[in-house]
Parts: structure tokens; sequence; C-alpha cells
């Protein structure tokens, strides 16, 4: 891209670039505000970055002419229970007006929850049913009816969906797995019924 190519906000931050000396940079927010307001005028990379997600905080931000380089953590899996934030390396050349997106990598934001005991819960869950106890994750209708309460044992926003909803599938499945062997019919994801062959009370 040359110099009557470049828009005025990308010439704005390469005048701006061009002052810096070469090496680290200190992360200030004037020169975010210009890497933001040029950021959609570059030919990038798509990394996902919108441009006001460039006003936070840059890390290892870093002048080598022509070419500026940053690390900026992208915290949207945080939004939904995940515990590593995103970290992209960006490498923008001011003269070529390009933003070329390099490494990504990982920071562990939050301690992993431990793994919740899947089997363990479906075993002591799968007896209560066999014994027709009451449980506080079942529900009965009647004496031969029940409704395992996947969504109270597994609750929304206990952890990242795609983890809770693993969860879930794999409780079903043990419970259903050993019901029916016991000769239980399944009705539905959550609902079973005992049929004259099944055991238990």
């Amino acid at each position: 891209m040359s110099n009557n190519q470049r828009s005025p906000a990308v010439e704005e931050l390469c005048r701006h670039c061009t002052t810096l000396p070469p090496g680290p940079v200190a992360d200030e927010l004037a020169l975010r505000r210009l890497l933001a307001d040029a950021w959609d005028d570059l030919v990038r990379d798509d990394g996902g970055m919108e441009p006001y997600k460039l006003l936070r905080p840059l890390e290892a931000v870093s002048w080598t002419p022509p070419v500026l380089s940053l690390v900026i953590e992208r915290h949207g899996g945080l939004a939904v229970g995940g515990t590593r934030a995103k970290r992209q390396h960006w490498h923008v050349d001011v003269e070529l007006g390009t933003a070329t997106l390099g490494k990504i990598g990982w920071r562990q934001d939050r301690p992993q929850q431990e793994g919740f005991p899947v089997k363990k819960a479906a075993a002591e869950i799968t007896e209560a049913i066999r014994n027709g106890q009451k449980h506080d994750r079942v529900q009965w209708d009647g004496p031969k009816k029940v409704k395992l309460m996947t969504t109270k044992l597994f609750p929304e926003g206990s952890g990242y969906r795609r983890t809770v909803e693993g969860q879930r599938k794999r409780f079903r499945s043990y419970v259903a797995a050993s019901l029916i062997a016991d000769g239980w019919k399944r009705l539905g994801n959550d609902h079973f019924e005992r049929s004259s062959k099944g055991t238990g009370s």
C-alpha cells in the first residue's frame, strides 16, 4: 500500500510510530487510539478483533520499523464460563498498511474446576430410583414413572456451556444404561418408566 493509498488514520498511525525509538514501547492510550482508528483501514487477517478492543491495555508492544508488534488478550471464553484467556500476537506494518495475526496462545485466568464425578452421581441416583426412594435430583410421578432433574444437577452457568452439555449427556447415558438393563423403559431424555418386569420395589 503506497502513501497515497493509505487512509488518513493509517497515515496518522505511521507518523506516530516513526517518532518512536526502536524496541519496547510503552503501552499508552494515545497509541491505542491511533491503532483503533486505523484498524478497519488495514489489510488484515481475520482474528475477530474489533477496533474498540484495541483500546484495552496491550502487552509486549514493540517497534521494529516499519512493524509495530503487540499482544492483546481476548476474554470472550471467560464470559461464558471458560477459564483461559486467548492471547493474540499481532504485527502491524504501518508502511504497507497491513496487520498480520501471528501466534495465538492461552493464559490460565481462573483455576480450572475439578471434574464433576458424573459416574458417581449417576450411580447414586440410579440406586435411589431402583429402590423407589426420594432424591432431590429425581421427581416421581406415581410409583412407576420418574424424571431426572438433570438441569438441577448441572444448572446453566455452572460451567462452560459445552462442558455442562457434555456432563448432562454422560450422566443421562449412565443412568439410562443401568435402568434399561433392569427392565425400565426410557420415555424421553430424562423420563423413565418401570416395567412390570423391572427389578426393585
